[in-house]
């Protein structure tokens, strides 16, 4: 049995988010799990890594969505020192 990876556009409210956090976005919708693998699979093709989901911020006061950044989830390792 193949599987194979299928990458979902980020449903954007506008194409400025695309390019103030570039072309390698996770859609919501992915797990931080599923990122991890995407990044793998990219290192071990020779390609960027840099994948990232976009933070929101909902402000009750203003009733508005806003972006405050973009989240890299990473693996730590805990390393043994003898």
């Amino acid at each position: 049995m193949v599987k194979r990876a299928r990458y979902d556009e980020p449903t954007l409210p506008s194409e400025k988010l695309k390019q103030q956090y570039g072309s390698t976005l996770a859609n919501d919708s992915c797990t931080d799990a599923e990122i991890i693998k995407w990044q793998e699979l990219r290192l071990e093709r020779g390609e960027d890594d840099t994948i990232c989901r976009i933070v929101w911020f909902d402000d009750d006061f203003s009733a508005v969505t806003y972006d405050i950044g973009c989240a890299v989830p990473l693996v730590v390792r805990e390393s043994v020192v003898r």
